[in-house]
């Protein structure tokens, strides 16, 4: 059996900059703390966020300090309740370059 090492991000509470949702389509918003499934144009909901805030809180250095899983983000993820995390241990998909690579192929 494997075990999920312990990570204080999954545990902890930390700040929440999620304002609200909005419909990519219609610009019209929603409740981030309610359940919500598509916008009433039929679209999925943007997670929208006070940047300024999250900025002036999180810094690089803090992001890189925490365990390269997808939880080093937390303050990006809309999740308000460390009680609602649910992990099974993902680990952070690292960004590769691909040089050859045409865009739209």
């Amino acid at each position: 059996m494997t075990t999920i090492p312990s990570n204080a991000n999954l545990t902890s509470e930390h700040p929440y900059f999620v304002t609200h949702l909005e419909c990519g389509l219609e610009g019209d918003h929603y409740a981030a703390d309610e359940v919500q499934t598509l916008s009433k144009a039929g679209k999925p909901l943007l997670v929208k966020y006070d940047m300024a805030a999250l900025g002036k809180t999180v810094t690089k250095a803090d992001l890189a300090a925490r365990p390269a899983d997808m939880w080093r983000y937390r303050e990006f993820l809309p999740v308000r309740d460390a009680q609602n995390i649910v992990s099974l241990g993902e680990v952070h998909t690292p960004l590769v370059p691909l040089p050859n690579c045409q865009p739209g192929s």
